[in-house]
């Protein structure tokens, strides 16, 4: 059961603005005082004493916030380790040059281990030398890489935009690691290799592609024509809202929504907000900021390098744990929620409908 922090912070600061009311030594405190100004100073003396015993010292409260993002970043650290092993090992298999592996039936499985990594026994298990390797390559790109960058959720086997976006060089931060990886060791000859696992499965997609579309036409033709459906109207559509506002003739109204739309795109990003939070939660230590033009930038810019060098600075205590967990077989990552509906379970049918139209097996072993 949820329960609301200010709530608590309000009952104990009704609580302690009482007590200090009736405390005689600070009547005796407040005397030289003016009376009308009693009240309020007590009353803001009792907010600070209830945030004390509700939320704990202020600044380490909000370190510990720090500790709790720069530790979620180490163990999304260990996830960019095992997806890039995962995803060699994709390239292999794709080219037909490794078996099938653990969990692993077609080219959309992949998908379903990336967010799910660190429990994926099909590849071995972190070591410390690759833990020592991103830590290199943290300190190494620390000034390149996006304020976003653990935060973002990459679609880190997407074999198509990784096998692009490296093979032509593309200056991507989605796969920063993957790309110094394959600089300092070799590797990007894996993505030249052939997709011969996909050409296979796109034979028996269009197979089952085909017969569908016959029986949809074939469904149509027995029922009535549908009707035209509506189009979309969405709350934060100026344009509209702004040719609503000629047709009813009230010009001041239009221009009310674009001065108010102007202002939003002016203001600060809610990225600097945020940055300049962090900074603020980062007292008393204090945090370089490099000279730029554009003194939003030069703020997110340190805030991204700050974050980074923390969560490199924790990724060896991080590591240990990981070990434990996989020492004593306990599960790491969250329950895997079952989704609606889901791309590869539609890929897996028609593969098998497509197998199956085409006289052979309704399995995988092809």
């Amino acid at each position: 059961m949820y329960v609301d922090p200010n709530k608590d912070v309000e009952a104990n600061r009704k609580k302690f603005l009482k007590e200090l009311q009736q405390d005689e030594r600070v009547k005796e405190f407040l005397k030289p005082y003016r009376k009308e100004d009693f009240i309020q100073f007590l009353d803001s003396y009792a907010l600070s004493k209830a945030r004390l015993h509700v939320q704990g010292n202020y600044t380490i409260n909000h370190h510990e916030y720090l500790m709790k993002e720069w530790t979620k970043n180490a163990w999304q650290a260990l996830r960019h380790i095992q997806n890039k092993k995962l995803f060699d090992q994709q390239c292999l298999w794709r080219a037909g040059q490794r078996d099938r592996l653990e969990g692993i039936d077609t080219t959309f499985d992949f998908d379903d281990f990336e967010n799910h990594i660190l429990d994926y026994n099909g590849i071995p298990i972190v070591t410390k030398e690759e833990v020592q390797e991103y830590i290199d390559f943290l300190e190494t790109r620390a000034d390149r890489l996006p304020h976003y960058y653990f935060n973002y959720c990459y679609d880190y086997q997407d074999y198509d935009m990784i096998k692009q976006k490296i093979a032509e060089d593309n200056d991507d931060t989605e796969i920063e690691y993957y790309d110094y990886m394959y600089i300092k060791y070799g590797g990007r000859d894996l993505l030249m290799l052939p997709d011969i696992q996909r050409e296979k499965e796109d034979f028996y997609i269009k197979r089952s592609v085909q017969k569908n579309k016959e029986e949809k036409i074939n469904k149509q033709k027995a029922e009535e024509p549908k009707k035209p459906q509506k189009q979309y109207l969405y709350s934060w559509d100026i344009e509209k809202k702004v040719a609503l506002s000629e047709l009813l003739e009230e010009k001041k109204v239009g221009n009310f929504i674009k001065d108010i739309e102007q202002w939003v795109k002016e203001k600060p990003d809610f990225e600097v907000d945020v940055a300049v939070d962090y900074l603020l939660q980062c007292y008393p230590e204090k945090v370089p900021i490099g000279a730029n033009h554009d003194w939003q930038q030069a703020v997110m810019d340190a805030v991204t390098r700050h974050k980074i060098l923390k969560t490199a600075e924790m990724l060896p205590s991080i590591y240990e744990m990981y070990l434990l967990k996989k020492q004593t077989m306990v599960a790491i990552e969250e329950e895997k929620e079952e989704k609606s509906w889901k791309r590869d379970k539609w890929w897996r049918e028609m593969i098998l409908k497509g197998r199956e139209l085409n006289g052979e097996p309704r399995d995988f072993n092809f």
